[in-house]
């Protein structure tokens, strides 16, 4: 079944309002037929299942016809917010597809010593969370989140000082400590996971040694050395498995 995103302002008490993109979505893409249902989430929990009601194509506009509410169920018991090092190409654009997928509420990406993409001008960095942030959308409403990740504009890792709930930093010079390790000793249940995870050239040790200070445990993922772009979704998987 389809599924779209809306703003609350959008729904009204038996009837939910389309226009633009959506409409053209719903309409000239997807073909949806007047008695063929699909979801629309409010973006903050709820799931509405509806059917095309009232359409004025002059007006690239439509009503759906809400038939029953209900909650969502495809977000995560805790918040899971992905903090990462600028790639380069189009690896930013597959992280935050798949982090997504795998449950991520907020991307966070940071510009760190051994990064090889710097963004320096203003615009072009909002062009870029403007691109990312339509890539967190779609990918949403593929996989049926209730809810739209946020993706924020980059920040330097050094500005990090603190976080809220429990930090992991994906660190291939960590030898002791494993994720199923560190997970164990937390006190469930844990409201917020912050994972760090650190572009092509990885973290300084430095870096590492102030975010530990900051509250990070620094884990190791295994034996072999993942990729900035699959570190970050195996750490995720890891956690949805052992704490979903």
């Amino acid at each position: 079944m389809h599924h779209f995103f809306v703003s609350p302002d959008q729904i009204h008490r038996d009837k939910i309002e389309i226009v633009g993109e959506d409409f053209h979505h719903i309409i000239d893409v997807l073909r949806i037929q007047n008695q063929e249902k699909f979801v629309i989430c409010d973006g903050d929990g709820s799931d509405y299942l509806c059917k095309i009601g009232e359409q004025i194509s002059s007006e690239k506009r439509l009503t759906a016809q809400i038939l029953d509410v209900y909650p969502s169920e495809s977000e995560l018991p805790y918040r899971l917010v992905l903090y990462q090092g600028l790639a380069k190409g189009k690896k930013m654009d597959e992280i935050i597809q798949k982090g997504t997928e795998l449950g991520v509420s907020d991307f966070i990406p940071f510009e760190s010593q051994f990064c090889v993409v710097h963004l320096k001008e203003a615009k072009a960095i909002k062009k870029k969370v403007a691109r990312w942030q339509k890539i967190a959308k779609s990918a949403a409403q593929q996989s049926k989140r209730g809810r739209i990740p946020q993706v924020h504009l980059p920040i330097f890792l050094s500005k990090l000082d603190k976080f809220h709930g429990k930090s992991l930093i994906a660190y291939e010079n960590e030898k002791k400590r494993s994720l199923k390790e560190v997970v164990q000793q937390w006190e469930h249940p844990v409201d917020q996971i912050n994972i760090l995870i650190g572009p092509e050239g990885g973290f300084a040790e430095e870096e590492v040694s102030t975010l530990e200070k900051a509250g990070a445990e620094s884990v190791s993922l295994g034996k072999r050395i993942l990729r900035t772009e699959t570190a970050g979704m195996a750490l995720c998987a890891q956690l949805n498995y052992a704490l979903e």
